[in-house]
């Protein structure tokens, strides 16, 4: 999916805008690795959500409800301990990552004002949720990565944490941007993945948007296009952030099935895709993530009905056999007892 710096940078924009100052009511963790944060402020509540999942790892406002485990986890008791009740003073995207950092003011347990570091990274398998005191000592997280799991850098309890090591690569939202070389020496390669090996924090739709701006099609390679045309390319990069605007929208195919959202508009689909477009990247990937999850939980269900009914079609198939087959032994015996064989 393609949540990538673009979209973190318009998630915390709207968050900064919705939530700072903003008091923590309520924390819940209704799956293992998510979680529900109650917010209030002068004027309005919010739930938010925070999610580690390797597959569906996000951040975003939610009017969803679900079912919280009837003893809260661990790690849910540990934050209510820390910072429910605590002020939310700001929040942030560091280094351009697919990181988003919630400061939060609290009382300790001599009630004094202390500040602690709400830390969710978004990135993919490695996606964690990590909370910090105001040294960025780790107090705690969803996951634990020992040494055995990284030899680079380790996420547990009393550790010092420090942000993923950076790519040799120039971050899509800096200014560094306009100052991109893209590679075109492997004329095997796809013009999109030119962009990603040079530029990072850009998902593989945003940089196969940028080559289908300046070529009308994704289906070249380096070697297939002119000195023109890879100058062209190099120039959309160099220029992207200033012409950057968010449009946080889906992609939806024929079937109405979502399979994409993005923070800026998309072109690249052809008459068979609809693009349709949000008031916030909060509500798109609210609506994106619940098609999904209710795609996947009735693929499941149909698939357990699938498997459920293929075991009894076999199960029937198997008795019936048994049953033909003693059926012709009884026939068999039948025709012996009538007509038994002349000696």
């Amino acid at each position: 999916m393609a949540f990538d710096t673009l979209v973190v940078k318009k998630i915390v924009s709207e968050m900064s805008q919705k939530l700072t100052l903003g008091r923590i009511d309520k924390i819940y963790q209704p799956e293992k690795d998510e979680l529900l944060f109650g917010i209030r402020t002068k004027t309005e509540n919010f739930r938010l959500v925070l999610s580690a999942s390797s597959n569906n790892s996000r951040v975003h406002f939610t009017e969803k409800i679900k079912e919280n485990p009837l003893v809260a986890p661990m790690f849910c008791m540990l934050l209510r301990k820390h910072i429910q009740g605590g002020r939310i003073v700001s929040i942030s995207q560091p280094e351009y990552e697919r990181i988003i950092v919630i400061d939060i003011e609290s009382r300790n347990e001599l009630g004094d004002l202390v500040k602690k570091h709400l830390v969710t990274e978004i990135t993919g398998r490695n996606s964690n949720i990590i909370l910090c005191d105001e040294n960025y000592r780790i107090i705690d997280s969803v996951k634990h990565i020992d040494f055995l799991q990284s030899s680079v850098r380790q996420i547990l309890p009393g550790g010092q944490y420090a942000f993923p090591p950076k790519q040799d690569k120039i971050p899509v939202l800096s200014d560094d941007i306009q100052n991109a070389v893209l590679d075109f020496s492997n004329e095997s390669k796809k013009c999109e993945n030119v962009i990603m090996d040079a530029v990072s924090g850009i998902s593989p739709l945003t940089a196969r948007e940028i080559v289908y701006e300046v070529l009308k099609s994704n289906a070249y390679t380096a070697g297939e296009i002119s000195e023109d045309k890879r100058n062209a390319i190099t120039s959309a990069v160099r220029s992207f952030n200033k012409n950057l605007h968010f449009a946080p929208c889906i992609i939806f195919d024929g079937a109405e099935k979502p399979i994409d959202f993005s923070a800026t508009a998309i072109s690249q689909y052809g008459e068979n895709y609809k693009t349709v477009f949000y008031n916030s990247m909060s509500e798109a990937l609210e609506k994106f993530y619940y098609e999904r999850d209710r795609r996947e939980r009735i693929t499941q269900k149909s698939a357990s009905l699938t498997k459920l009914l293929k075991n009894n079609i076999e199960r029937c198939a198997k008795k019936l056999s048994i049953l033909q087959k003693t059926l012709n032994d009884a026939k068999d015996n039948c025709s012996t007892l009538l007509f038994p064989r002349k000696s």
